[in-house]
């Protein structure tokens, strides 16, 4: 027994050695340290954009906390092979991104180059996102270069209807591939830097194009460094302009102490990992939507609108009103989709017969109208009981339903007095217009919470 006892205690006392001996190798050749982030770049725009979490909440920005160790694996004095680890949460979009680089960085007489390529994970609310990343890093003339290439891989990812905040059909979330390039001026203490980026997919509805303008400053041997950036982009429906602040601070320098600092050793930026993008630029797909009506996703929801939905957010960036007030005139037959919502924000007319299939529904903006011609135009049908729904923007709406309310699909056009189903009040008695003297049907959206249907000459 007893000497069973020695020989755990042996056992302990050997394992506790190698222990503390590996940390403490670990903790030479690592560093780590935390940040925090705040703003809206287009990454973070396009997760505010699309994100189910909250209604509005594209307005911003996003605060993230993140954190990041450096593993030397080796290091001959004029190369470094290393590898980056790298974690930033975004709590209000409930978003978690995490990547995992290995770099190799070699010093020749002439200049310093380096390779890297990186797998990253993005937890989107709900949604699971994988992409690779490549890049190459040149240090010329006092310049340094970074040129990154984005590859998402993996299905696309679809909220649930119980999830999303929006109106609509829950969006289908893709990732985007990217190229991103920069040019940073180091001086002294200072870092003055301009990129440029390009993220795109067949399957959304704009390429994305950003530009960036950023400085950063670092607090001597602390190794405290803040920095921020100015950003303008073009392909997102809603903010052309974007930026972002940050803050960064060690908690270990592990091998960048002892004349290996972030400043003051013409060699250091051997022992930095290399400027990329952590996780994935997300969009939705785009959706088809009839003449006059483009895709829009918001809140996780995509639907068909003739107008923006984040006008609100453009208009503060100076867009003008007219439009708003005009009339839009489409010349040729629609279809308006089962299973799909159209948000209808401008005075729309149809010269052509138009067909609303069961399951359809739009949303009139109060005071807004709808004009259809009474003949040949279709509402439901006659033989599928699946209602179409028109409401207007406080969710009042009238269920068409061509079996049960009696709304055929040939009723339009006829003078015929028909049952309509109203939210929160009793069936009510609409006469839908005439084809002879009453040749347009116009829906109206109330702001009383009431239907109208009038006819129009």
């Amino acid at each position: 027994m007893k000497m069973k006892l020695e020989k755990i205690l042996k056992l302990s006392a050997f394992t506790l050695l190698c222990t503390s001996s590996i940390m403490a190798m670990m903790g030479e050749n690592m560093t780590a340290g935390v940040g925090v982030t705040l703003g809206n770049s287009l990454q973070e725009q396009t997760w505010m954009d699309n994100s189910a979490t909250e209604p509005g909440l594209n307005a911003g920005p996003l605060h993230g906390f993140g954190a990041g160790s450096n593993f030397m694996l080796s290091d001959t004095g004029t190369s470094t092979t290393m590898l980056d680890f790298r974690n930033v949460y975004y709590a209000r979009v409930k978003t978690n991104t995490l990547g995992l680089a290995l770099s190799h960085k070699l010093k020749t007489t002439s200049m310093m180059h380096g390779f890297y390529g990186a797998v990253d994970y993005t937890k989107y609310d709900s949604l699971d996102f994988w992409s690779a990343a490549l890049g190459h890093e040149a240090d010329v003339s006092g310049f340094t270069s970074n040129l990154n290439f984005y590859i998402p891989f993996g299905d696309t990812q679809t909220y649930s209807g119980s999830d999303v905040s929006g109106v609509g059909s829950p969006s289908a979330i893709v990732g985007t591939y990217g190229v991103d390039w920069s040019l940073t001026k180091n001086i002294d203490a200072v870092a003055l830097s301009a990129g440029i980026g390009y993220f795109w997919n067949d399957d959304v509805k704009n390429n994305m194009t950003n530009y960036t303008l950023g400085a950063e400053y670092t607090f001597g041997k602390s190794m405290l460094t803040t920095g921020a950036s100015y950003e303008y982009r073009d392909g997102l429906d809603s903010y052309n302009y974007g930026y972002k602040a940050y803050a960064r601070v060690p908690l270990h320098k592990g091998f960048l102490q002892s004349g290996m600092g972030m400043m003051g050793d013409k060699d250091s930026k051997l022992y930095k990992p290399m400027k990329r993008m952590i996780g994935t630029v997300l969009q939705a797909k785009e959706i088809s939507c009839p003449t006059g009506f483009t895709s829009y996703s918001i809140n996780g929801a995509s639907t068909c609108s003739n107008t923006n939905p984040f006008d609100a957010a453009l208009l503060k960036q100076g867009t003008a009103l007219d439009r708003l007030n005009s009339e839009k005139v489409i010349n040729e037959a629609t279809t308006f989709e089962s299973n799909q919502t159209y948000f209808i924000k401008e005075n729309m007319s149809y010269t052509q017969p138009v067909t609303i299939q069961p399951g359809a529904r739009l949303i009139i903006q109060n005071g807004k109208t709808l004009a259809v011609p009474a003949k040949g135009t279709i509402i439901g049908s006659a033989t599928d009981t699946t209602k179409v729904v028109i409401a207007n923007q406080d969710d009042y709406y009238a269920a068409f339903d061509g079996k049960k309310r009696k709304i055929a699909a040939n009723a339009i056009g006829r003078t015929k007095a028909s049952k309509i189903k109203v939210a929160g009040n009793k069936a009510a008695r609409t006469r839908f217009g005439d084809d002879s003297d009453t040749p347009m049907l116009t829906i109206v959206g109330n702001a009383k919470g009431h239907f109208k249907t009038r006819a129009a000459t």
